[in-house]
């Protein structure tokens, strides 16, 4: 008898743990998906300036609600790594025009819709871009950010690394 139950408690412990893999499994693909889906939405036309009253407020959104230096670093050439433990590790990219930045490669249209749609030049969505926090920004505010961004002097940084783990891709898609 004793060994009947063990025998189905053993059987429920196998049944669970391929469930749970099967679960995990599912959601990881399907963050895996979503990160390789290429998404349709066309480029704004954008008015860059190189009027000192934009870039001034282009630099004064980027230090406060955009918030690029809290991530890109002190000299936007690539932030700090920020290890979330067993979830993963994120290290936000060089956005300037120096060596592994971002900015150069970059048209204006595709900027604005990077800041606004989270979307990449190859139409794949960034991850962990907070570009929900910027969609609401008026055009012009857009353009005085990208104007500013234009101005920043090259910096050799840092390419951004995007590491989540199999638990990480799992919470992501609950």
């Amino acid at each position: 008898m004793l060994k009947k139950v063990l025998l189905g408690l053993l059987a429920l412990v196998v049944v669970v743990v391929i469930g749970v893999a099967g679960f995990g499994w599912s959601k990881a693909s399907a963050f895996d998906a979503s990160a390789a889906k290429v998404y349709d939405v066309p480029l704004p036309t954008v008015a860059v300036s190189s009027d000192a009253a934009v870039l001034e407020r282009g630099k004064h959104l980027a230090e406060s609600l955009g918030g690029c230096y809290g991530c890109h670093g002190a000299n936007l050439g690539g932030g700090k790594v920020e290890d979330f433990g067993p979830l993963g590790r994120v290290r936000a990219p060089n956005i300037t025009t120096g060596k592994h930045g971002t900015l150069a490669s970059y048209s204006d249209g595709e900027l604005a819709r990077l800041l606004k749609h989270g979307i990449r030049k190859d139409g794949t969505t960034v991850r962990f871009m907070p570009s929900g926090d910027f969609s609401w920004w008026p055009d012009e505010d857009v353009a005085a950010v990208i104007s500013f961004l234009r101005t920043i002097p090259p910096v050799d940084g840092e390419p951004g690394t995007f590491e989540l783990s199999m638990m990480g891709k799992v919470l992501d898609q609950l």
